[in-house]
């Protein structure tokens, strides 16, 4: 006994203490109470009935939230992309525009629009052009592409509400009761008619929407509007 204990001195003052399995599984935690309760807990059980966590305010929050992106509003992604395409229009037929120079023009960050061109010209939206004059343009005559398809393939829905969405569908408790329900649909289609009918050449014939546009009297009585 006495000699081990002399060897093991030796060996670690000349630095080549070997560590034993015990020692290493104890420096890595391996042999942690929390570990060993852990592992019995998975062969044998806790015996610990889980607490059902009570719903709160926030939940349903989070709910709301989740079932907004059923809803159409347009994403991040697909503003980049329309302010890309119409950029793209303006210049078509005189070459491409460089990546950098889109993003500029746009105020779209660069790597972000690069991904985003990238979803467009496996679309057949865009093409681009390798080379220090390289860029993107057109890949479509501008009266070949719709406002529609764009928000579609982005975002996949122009329904205003899940419950009247063909592409979405969510059922609700209150459909064969609901009366506004109609109100939406008809949302739906009046929208999905226009998007459809805006094409990338007829929207860039448009003045750009005003302030005193947006703020018109008769239409910000309402909340939300």
């Amino acid at each position: 006994m006495f000699a081990d204990a002399a060897g093991c001195r030796a060996r670690v003052l000349a630095g080549r203490a070997v560590r034993t399995p015990k020692l290493q599984r104890f420096r890595l935690g391996c042999c942690s109470e929390a570990t060993r309760r852990d592992e019995r807990d998975a062969k044998y059980g806790s015996g610990i009935t889980p607490v059902r966590r009570t719903r709160t305010a926030f939940d349903d929050v989070e709910g709301d939230r989740a079932e907004t992106e059923s809803a159409m509003k347009l994403s991040q992604r697909t503003d980049y992309a329309l302010r890309a395409l119409f950029t793209l229009v303006e210049h078509y037929g005189r070459g491409p525009i460089p990546i950098r120079e889109l993003a500029r023009r746009n105020d779209v960050p660069k790597p972000f629009l690069e991904h985003i061109m990238l979803d467009m010209k496996r679309q057949g939206w865009v093409t681009s052009v390798a080379g220090k004059k390289g860029g993107y343009s057109l890949a479509k005559s501008p009266d070949k592409i719709t406002m529609g398809q764009v928000v579609r393939f982005f975002d996949g829905v122009l329904s205003p509400i899940a419950c009247v969405s063909s592409s979405h569908y969510e059922r609700c408790s209150q459909e064969p009761v609901c009366r506004f329900r109609r109100v939406l649909l008809d949302i739906r289609n009046v929208t999905t008619r226009m998007m459809d009918d805006a094409t990338l050449a007829k929207v860039f014939k448009g003045a750009p929407v005003t302030r005193q546009e947006v703020f018109d009297p008769q239409f910000v009585e309402g909340a939300g509007i």
